[in-house]
């Protein structure tokens, strides 16, 4: 039995996606969203093991994490 594309794309973008640990969504165009963690490079007194690098300071949220659906000029929106 063969599905339509369509129909596949349809179903995927009303169901939940774990991106890398990260909740998130498919947009109409094919866009994953999913928050982003804002992060600091760390001092050299702050880190305490190899590739201990990095401390998060905050969080976009997925609407403010990527360009607008609108502003984009993707031909897969109509």
């Amino acid at each position: 039995m063969s599905v339509p594309a369509d129909a596949v794309a349809a179903e995927m973008r009303k169901i939940p996606v774990d991106y890398f640990g990260h909740a998130g969504s498919i947009r109409p165009n094919g866009r994953v969203l999913y928050p982003i963690t804002l992060y600091q490079v760390k001092s050299p007194e702050e880190s305490k093991a190899a590739w201990d690098y990095y401390k998060p300071v905050g969080d976009v949220d997925a609407d403010h994490a990527f360009r607008p659906m609108n502003e984009g000029g993707c031909y897969l929106i109509k």
